[in-house]
């Protein structure tokens, strides 16, 4: 089976969700011995910088709307919105999440806009046409696409993410890493994503203050500002927050099986990796009740209302003093998830996706 997967998502040398997504997926395609042809929209050429040599060297551009007619793939995967145009191939999407449209965000201050949520559905129903196959990280996404969307279930397929990349096993050049931010290992609370108000960040900085941990242990956000960035910094004057900015995907394992816990009480996920990943670090993980997150943590995370200040900072206590025979319940519970099974699954959808 040949595959036209876009990439343009790694065209930027700070990958974030989607892009780490599509990189994983690619290479375990690849490793599922399907024929991957890679291709990336005109526009971004040149900045390839998060590609491994080997995708870069096979980079095919194209420009939108105008047909690929040389060394044409059975099916075009879209992984985001944008997607070459093939004459007789399979068209398969992935729709990570559906939270602007929840009734949970809709209200949220400075979360999104109606005029934002209406160009976005615009968009997202020209790909469902456009599609013939649907990938979805979970079934609560899934379900969404239904409710939301019409969607008949027969053109969607779930396919679980894999936490597989992530090296649980702590090591003695971590303390590298630990030393920029002066943190010790075991002795800080942390948060992986945008620094955006769609996380929540404003309540779970509050919530820390509020914990027994507050005046001895950080809570570290790592990632890159996004929406509302200026809002969370101003939360988070005087308290005991640390912002990394945007690490490696290297430098945030180290952060992540170095931490205590988790704290990823967000409004609304799609999926919620970084769950899974702590778990199979063993470290404990405070998750927001909506949304998806519980479908990936299971039984193994401590849930808390992400609306609810004290929800929250009784969770991150709770997760503090989780015994060790939770952490391995949690990593077991991760092991399950592999981007081979999710490379199964998204290759399912592909055969499932009937050529035009």
């Amino acid at each position: 089976m040949s595959v036209g997967l876009d990439v343009s998502t790694l065209c930027t040398p700070t990958p974030t969700g989607i892009g780490r997504y599509t990189d994983h997926l690619a290479r375990a395609l690849v490793e599922a011995e399907v024929d991957v042809r890679y291709f990336v929209k005109s526009s971004r050429k040149g900045r390839e910088g998060a590609m491994d040599p080997d995708m870069k060297h096979a980079v095919r551009y194209y420009l939108p709307g105008l047909p690929v007619i040389i060394r044409r793939p059975q099916v075009v995967h879209a992984t985001d919105a944008y997607y070459p145009t093939v004459p007789g191939a399979g068209h398969v999407v992935t729709i990570h999440d559906l939270a602007i449209f929840r009734e949970e965000t809709r209200h949220i201050e400075g979360y999104t806009s109606d005029v934002f949520r209406e160009r976005g559905a615009r968009r997202l129903n020209a790909l469902l046409r456009w599609a013939d196959g649907i990938c979805v990280p979970s079934r609560a996404t899934a379900s969404d696409l239904m409710e939301m969307f019409g969607v008949d279930a027969a053109r969607i397929t779930v396919t679980p993410l894999g936490c597989d990349h992530i090296d649980p096993v702590r090591s003695h050049r971590d303390a590298v890493v630990l030393d920029t931010f002066g943190l010790e290992a075991g002795r800080y609370s942390l948060f992986i994503g945008h620094v955006s108000i769609r996380k929540n960040l404003p309540a779970m900085i509050e919530a820390m203050k509020r914990t027994r941990h507050a005046a001895h242990h950080p809570f570290v956000v790592a990632g890159a500002d996004s929406m509302g960035a200026e809002r969370i910094h101003e939360a988070a004057r005087g308290t005991n927050t640390i912002f990394t900015g945007y690490r490696t995907e290297e430098e945030t394992q180290v952060l992540l099986r170095n931490a205590a816990c988790l704290v990823f009480a967000t409004y609304y996920e799609g999926f919620g990796i970084p769950v899974l990943e702590a778990m199979r670090c063993g470290v404990p993980v405070v998750a927001g009740s909506y949304g998806a997150a519980r479908e990936a943590g299971g039984p193994h995370a401590v849930y808390a209302d992400p609306f609810d200040v004290d929800s929250i900072a009784a969770a991150i206590d709770e997760a503090w003093n989780i015994p060790d025979a939770g952490r391995d319940e949690g990593r077991r519970h991760a092991d399950a998830y592999t981007w081979k099974n999710t490379a199964i699954r998204t290759i399912d959808a592909y055969r499932r996706a009937p050529g035009r």
